[in-house]
């Protein structure tokens, strides 16, 4: 059966050290200018409900959410040109593309940071059909990404697959899967920022400890 595969980016193909905390307290501070000092988290969130609090017109948002959207983005790109490969992600890149199996990315972060994050681990934009942030209305654990990307990928009589270390992966898949591939399946690889019971909790999965033994289920089945 032919099949397509997405992967997610930070921590399932990379490790990104991105300097949260810091993003968040310039972002802070760029709102507090404007007297609003509510909470930065979760920060896509907490960047748009802080543009639309502050704004006096509905015209004055877009560029306060792009604004502080920036800053993040900034942090993302220092964070890519830093960025390590996580274990057995090449190997099982490769062993897709030598099947043809088509390939695509769907994440949280930034269009500005993919260049370099491919870059790290040894592929270009156009190994992969790619959604980010930018490109959707509303980010994991929305299922918009995985629709855009399955439109490319999936055909219509194909099943999907999509590797994730995040609850909001598998959330993700399984909003979409109602509106994609016949089967679009969600695999689950515990990563720095989660666990398998949290992965767990996030709907149905399959699971795996590594990302060689993840690829090389799909590939049988």
């Amino acid at each position: 059966m032919k099949y397509s595969v997405a992967f997610d980016l930070d921590g399932t193909l990379l490790d990104l050290p991105v300097d949260i905390e810091s993003a968040r307290a310039e972002i802070a501070a760029m709102f507090g200018e404007f007297g609003y000092f509510e909470p930065m988290r979760p920060i896509l969130d907490a960047i748009n409900r802080a543009s639309a609090s502050v704004a006096t017109r509905d015209e004055e948002i877009y560029p306060l959410i792009i604004r502080a959207r920036g800053i993040l983005d900034r942090a993302e790109v220092a964070a890519a040109e830093r960025a390590t490969v996580r274990p057995g992600a090449v190997e099982a890149i490769e062993s897709l593309r030598r099947l043809g199996v088509p390939l695509g990315i769907v994440t949280n972060n930034s269009r500005a940071c993919i260049v370099p994050a491919l870059h790290a681990l040894g592929y270009t934009t156009s190994d992969f059909v790619v959604s980010t942030r930018d490109e959707v209305r509303r980010p994991k654990p929305a299922p918009d990404g995985l629709i855009r990307v399955a439109s490319k990928i999936a055909a219509a009589d194909e099943n999907m697959w999509y590797v994730g270390d995040s609850p909001v992966d598998v959330s993700a898949a399984v909003a979409a899967n109602p509106q994609v591939a016949p089967n679009l399946r969600a695999i689950a690889i515990p990563g720095p920022r989660s666990s398998l019971e949290q992965l767990r909790a996030a709907g149905p999965c399959v699971f795996f400890d590594t990302m060689g033994e993840a690829v090389n289920h799909i590939i049988r089945s």
